[in-house]
């Protein structure tokens, strides 16, 4: 605790920060147009009349940043080219964007110099400068670094940033804070979820195709929603094009793991369904089973040719050729109309993306009780996957002088056809058991948005956004079935010892949300900078409805059936139709559930100039929080209704020109996600369980950080960030026990204390040894460590019988790394090549807590780390042509689960989950013109 206070104290002490200057920039690209528009490197651009200026990098960009706002004219030049002068406008707190092609020859036209004002999403340069200039502490990611990284999606980009590491099938982890404790937005608006499983969707559903940049708030602001603890993301669709475009794409892939090992999958309908559709179709529910006689009471039993006939689906899984990865995206951008005098501007963008995997978890894993004695070992080497996923973007933006109007939709759709065929020994029952699972994941999203601002003068703006989605989460038919070996190489599956079951899940979601803030700024003698009001409003309705069957083989009278593996609907279409002692029979458990979320917030904030250098941010924010569970469906049903008052202050010192102090402190709350709090039971062909608790409450957050951050150019960024949460009734993960299975479940403990340090840099070589010739040698790492502690109080020890009282925060590692090196070079004047590595890794991280019952105590699961080392060849060939390949996971590393045994004279594990995932390549190409 001491150092706890210690860290309070520097923080609580160090109450400065800074604030932005009020000033503008100019960036853009020099081209060569006598080569095709290839860039320009190291051309002259200054501002006339001054000594203010730069040259362009090796890619042709430049930037000019800390202008005063008014009329500049800017002069480019390079030796046997014509200079150029161009008048350019400069406006507070904006980026001025002017791309210029040079000549030789007087034929370059005015008109093919475009120039454009915006607050740049994509550029790298654009939003380091922003970083500098913002009072909220964050980070951005913009296009432009997801291309030259060669990221795919939002996942794979927010990982790379200080703090953030990722989770086999659990999502991000921020600062040691699990999914649950993060937040999601698109273009500032929340959206239906696609997975009821999740508290946000799954990041790497939304693909670079339809970004403009990404925005990390580990820092809460009254802007944000006050469901925060870990971060808000925040993703932007792509911004108004400048110019009309189009670009396609190809892509080809393999994971040599799968490549290697014969891939099993399930076939319903003939075909994988490559492209993601009509896999729902093929494993259609029984009309008895459907969403309309959910909550009729009635138990569904079928017997003889009536269980025969009364599924679409089947249980046997299907062997396939050695599988190659595929995908395409095609996107296009125009202007439909374009009046300068006027300042009128109407543009359109559309994309689509689509994208395949095979992919594969080989391994094993066993269990011991805390005694040692083993409860069951099982080899996992078939276990693939098929996953595809489709998205697509339309977007139409309006602008005038004083107004903007932008409409977005949005679809993503992913599925997974998932297959495992386990080997193991299980000795409760002194029994060698065979375990087959067909899995089948599908989701869809459909996202409408209006996105608006109205400019009444220069010191008064209105912003307003509306937003309508839906989405559907569905697991139709999946099937699990344990068989037990027998001595003469046949199979039986008993009541005794085995499962075999289907398994329907299907949730419909609704959302609709609506943000409305109004933005004045005031005169202040004290600074060059203006002070700022800011009022909000924010609403947000969601509604789920949750349906879920369970429908087992059921024998009467008879212990046990025959069951040939490879062949099981024959083996069970026997059983049927021999008597009537093999049935089908619906388990009782939750059939329907229902869940209404209601958020109401208002929000105001002052940002206050004490002077040039000096600023703050101060702002609260209230926000009633009302969740209703099982009104319709459950008998006793349940509800959270909560008031809060989120106050938060953001100071930002300006040390010099290039650097900043910054101090940031709130109040927020976390919400548990819809599978934590319903009484729904989830089981897998191992037999392990999961399993929501409706006693859960929210947890309140106490969130502070002090940030140090230096600017030394342009491309350059060294920052240390400190930080700590305390958090009252935290949530957690919790290991119950359960015979030979693990069964998971959640509940409060009394509190956490989380701190920490972030470490930053960003540079190239070239600055680091000042040798322009090094330039082209970038690199980037960020290192996190943290510290947490639990507090659990004894009252609370003997109702939840934790094993340990004293420990780490569930999912809280003590070290995370992130680190990129970039190698440009250019082979000709027609042939460009980036070459990257990155990596990254995570120590040892609570990932379930160990619980009990009487002498069956099982200690902490932890997570072992993963390293993993990515390598990225990105080629820029002639005008329009890109192409990269990329290696991920060149290691081969292996994820790992341990529970270790601390009783008294016996060592080793009690429980091991080992496997990998294989080493994957892939090919891309695309072509813009």
């Amino acid at each position: 605790m001491r150092k706890i206070h210690f860290l309070l104290a520097i923080l609580i002490l160090s109450t400065v920060i800074v604030r932005a200057q009020g000033t503008g920039s100019i960036l853009g690209k020099l081209t060569d147009k006598e080569f095709g528009e290839e860039p320009l490197p190291f051309a002259n651009v200054l501002i006339k009349g001054t000594t203010t200026g730069t040259t362009s990098d090796f890619d042709g960009l430049y930037e000019i940043n800390g202008l005063t706002p008014g009329n500049y004219i800017v002069v480019y030049s390079y030796l046997g080219y014509q200079t150029r002068e161009i008048n350019a406008t400069v406006e507070a707190d904006k980026v001025t964007t002017i791309n210029v092609p040079m000549s030789a020859s007087e034929g370059v036209a005015l008109d093919e110099v475009v120039i454009s004002v915006s607050t740049s999403k994509e550029s790298e340069i654009a939003l380091l400068l922003d970083q500098k200039k913002a009072i909220e502490i964050k980070t951005s990611i913009g296009a432009q670094e997801l291309a030259r990284k060669g990221i795919g999606n939002v996942e794979d980009a927010v990982v790379k940033a200080a703090g953030i590491t990722k989770v086999a099938s659990r999502g991000v982890v921020v600062r040691g804070l699990d999914e649950r404790y993060n937040f999601l937005t698109i273009n500032n608006l929340p959206l239906s979820p696609t997975n009821w499983e999740t508290k946000i969707p799954d990041l790497g559903l939304f693909t670079s195709s339809l970004i403009s940049k990404i925005d990390v708030n580990k820092i809460f602001y009254t802007g944000l929603y006050g469901d925060f603890a870990g971060a808000t993301f925040n993703v932007d669709t792509k911004q108004i094009p400048n110019e009309g475009f189009t670009k396609i794409g190809f892509s080809v892939g393999a994971n040599l793991q799968s490549l290697e090992n014969t891939f099993i999958t399930d076939e319903e309908d003939g075909s994988i369904n490559f492209f993601g559709f009509g896999g729902a179709d093929a494993r259609r529910i029984p009309d008895a089973l459907s969403n309309e006689n959910s909550s009729s009471g009635d138990i569904f039993r079928a017997q003889g040719q009536d269980a025969v006939d009364a599924f679409e689906s089947d249980f046997d899984v299907d062997v396939i050729s050695a599988p190659i990865s595929t995908g395409f995206s095609i996107a296009n951008a125009g202007i439909i109309s374009n009046n300068v005098e006027k300042s009128r501007k109407t543009a359109y963008y559309f994309g689509v993306n689509y994208g395949n995997s095979f992919n594969s978890n080989l391994g094993d894993s066993f269990l011991r009780n805390p005694q040692g004695q083993l409860l069951r070992t099982i080899n996992r080497n078939n276990s693939f996957s098929f996953s595809t996923q489709s998205n697509l973007l339309f977007s139409i933006f309006n602008r005038t002088d004083k107004n903007s109007i932008d409409f977005n939709y949005i679809f993503v759709k992913s599925t997974d056809t998932e297959a495992n065929d386990n080997f193991g020994r299980f000795a409760e029952v002194s029994a060698n058991l065979q375990g087959i699972e067909s899995k089948f994941v599908q989701s869809t999203l459909h996202q409408f948005q209006v996105l608006g601002a109205y400019r009444f003068n220069e010191n008064n703006r209105l912003r307003y956004g509306a937003t309508y989605g839906t989405s559907d989460y569905e697991q139709p038919d999946n099937t699990i079935i344990t068989l037990e070996d027998q001595e003469d190489g046949s199979f039986l599956f008993s009541t005794n010892s085995g499962r075999l079951f289907r398994y329907f899940l299907n949730t419909d979601n609704n959302n609709f949300a609506a943000t409305l803030g109004y933005q004045v700024d005031l005169s202040s003698g004290r600074s060059e900078n203006k002070d700022q009001f800011n009022i909000g409003f924010d609403f947000n309705n969601e509604t789920l409805d949750v349906f879920n069957r369970f429908v087992l083989v059921n024998l009467t009278g008879i212990g046990a059936i025959n069951i040939d593996p490879n062949a099981i609907d024959a083996s069970l279409t026997t059983a049927f139709l021999a008597d009537d002692n093999t049935s089908y029979v619906e388990l009782p458990d939750t059939p329907f559930l229902d869940i209404s979320t209601n958020i109401i917030a208002t929000n105001a904030s002052y940002n206050f100039n004490f002077s040039d250098k000096l600023s703050l941010l101060a702002g609260v924010r209230l926000e009633s929080f009302t969740r209703d569970v099982g009104e319709d469906a459950l008998e006793n049903s349940f509800s959270f209704d909560e008031f809060f008052v989120l106050p938060s202050f953001n100071l930002k010192y300006e040390v010099g020109n290039t650097s900043n102090l910054r101090l940031a402190g709130s109040r927020t709350y976390t919400r548990p996600k819809n599978l934590e709090i319903v009484p729904i039971t989830r089981q897998n062909s191992v037999g392990d369980l999961i399993l929501g608790n409706t006693d859960l409450e929210n947890s309140d957050n106490l969130n502070l950080d002090l940030k140090y951050e230096i600017f030394p150019d342009n491309n350059s960024l060294f920052s240390v960030n400190l930080f700590t949460k305390i958090i009252d009734n935290p949530i957690e993960r919790l290991i119950a026990d359960s015979g030979s299975f693990i069964r998971t479940v959640f509940d409060n403990t009394d509190s956490a204390t989380l701190f920490g340090a972030e470490f930053e840099v960003q540079s190239t070589l070239g600055f680091l040894l000042q040798n322009e010739s090094l330039d082209n040698i970038s690199f980037g790492a960020n290192v996190t460590l943290m510290d947490s502690n639990v507090s659990i109080s004894d009252e609370l020890q003997q109702e939840l019988n934790l094993t340990n009282t004293s420990r780490r925060l569930q999912g809280a590692s003590d070290f995370l790394l992130n680190a990129d090196i970039n190698y440009d070079v250019t082979f000709s004047p027609k042939l460009k090549s980036k070459f990257t590595f990155l990596f990254n890794t995570f120590s040892e991280r609570i990932s379930s807590v160990g619980s009990g019952t009487g002498s069956v105590q099982y200690e902490d699961e932890f997570e072992q780390p993963f390293n993993n080392l990515s390598f990225i060849w990105a080629n820029k060939i002639g005008k329009g042509l890109e192409a990269s390949f990329k290696v991920n996971n060149i290691l081969d590393d292996t994820y790992e689960r341990t529970i270790v045994n601390s009783n008294p004279g016996q060592t080793g594990n009690v429980s091991r989950v080992s496997y990998q995932v294989g080493t994957s390549l892939s090919l891309s190409c695309s072509y813009k013109f």
